[in-house]
């Protein structure tokens, strides 16, 4: 089994931190901006009326998500093993993480962000459409 991702082991240290940050900031920034549209409008209220200070959040689960999916767009055919026990191609398993987090943000799951993971879902679209263009710097 792997202690690295494959990401760390081709781009190197320094690009696998600051795809993590960003995943991090892009998650933070989906968050924000679905608590703030979304989850006020829903009760009833002004979508203008948030307040950041009443929105619990905590994790890293964007800049998790960022590196893991990455990993799965740049090599959709290697293994994973789901719930650590099921063999399956990477590109099955980022399909059902990517559609269960749409799932939860559609049925107000609070318990999980799912819009933090899709944040951290589009850092790594962003980096694997640069890495496919030859810019390899984020």
């Amino acid at each position: 089994m792997e202690s690295q991702t494959q990401v760390g082991i081709t781009f190197g240290p320094t690009y696998l931190l600051k795809l993590y940050l960003a995943g991090a900031v892009g998650g933070s920034v989906f968050y924000l901006v679905h608590h703030a549209l979304l989850a006020p409008s829903s009760k009833g209220k002004h979508m203008w009326s948030f307040d950041p200070s009443n929105v619990p959040g905590l994790g890293a689960s964007g800049a998790v998500n960022a590196v893991m999916l990455l990993d799965i767009f740049l090599f959709p055919k290697k293994t994973l093993y789901f719930d650590f026990i099921i063999p399956v191609p990477a590109i099955l398993l980022g399909i059902f993480l990517i559609g269960k987090d749409m799932l939860r943000i559609m049925e107000g799951d609070n318990r999980i962000s799912g819009s933090a993971h899709l944040g951290g879902a589009t850092v790594a679209a962003i980096a694997w459409a640069r890495i496919r263009n030859g810019r390899f710097r984020f």
